[in-house]
């Protein structure tokens, strides 16, 4: 069913499912592919309420807690999606997603200290490019500009080719009026990035 779904068979998708959901009412799988069909169709709500009967039947079920957090965030539903996201850091505190998630909904909520926790324990337990990057932005949202580019710097290191990281790199740096860094900062992602406009736009900034 879920490959109706991404072909976009949105009946026959339907039709699986509702014979599904009819032979087992609980089955969590099932209630998450509804609520992918609900989105493809465009129905924010009848996505939600099915995320939320899989939340209720299965209370150890990160998946729906997860993408039910991120359409409470997209909601604007902030401590609904905090709430949600601190549930699943409850049933795994090491769960580098779920630490990452939480993280986003921080930052979401402009709590940026709070952020950078989620996103410092994320890093432990899952040190990446894109949680570096994430620690960065909430450093750099703390205020923390030194702590921030040590961050980015790190994501670089693991991902040289990350974009995001490289832009607001260049951007602390000039900042900091350290203009030569940020000079060869962009043009760095000029080279890595040649069909890109964005190391030529932070030139002229």
């Amino acid at each position: 069913a879920r490959f109706d779904v991404q072909e976009g068979k949105l009946d026959r998708a339907r039709e699986r499912l509702d014979g599904l959901v009819r032979h087992n009412r609980n089955d969590v799988s099932v209630m998450l592919a509804l609520a992918q069909l609900a989105d493809a169709e465009n129905d924010r709500g009848q996505a939600v309420e099915w995320l939320e009967k899989a939340r209720v039947a299965d209370g150890e079920a990160m998946a729906p807690r997860l993408v039910l957090s991120r359409y409470y965030s997209r909601m604007g539903e902030l401590d609904r999606a905090r709430e949600i996201v601190r549930e699943v850091v409850a049933i795994d505190s090491r769960n580098p997603l779920a630490l990452m998630a939480l993280g986003r909904v921080e930052m979401a909520s402009q709590d940026y200290r709070a952020a950078v926790s989620a996103f410092e324990k994320a890093v432990k337990e899952a040190p990446d490019a894109q949680s570096y990057y994430f620690l960065g932005v909430a450093q750099f949202r703390a205020n923390d500009d030194r702590a921030a580019k040590n961050s980015l710097k790190q994501a670089l290191k693991l991902r040289p080719e990350h974009l995001q990281a490289a832009s607001l790199l260049v951007l602390l740096d000039v900042k900091a009026g350290r203009i030569e860094d940020a000079l060869r900062g962009v043009e760095e992602i000029k080279r890595r990035h040649p069909k890109l406009p964005a190391g030529f736009m932070l030139e002229g900034d």
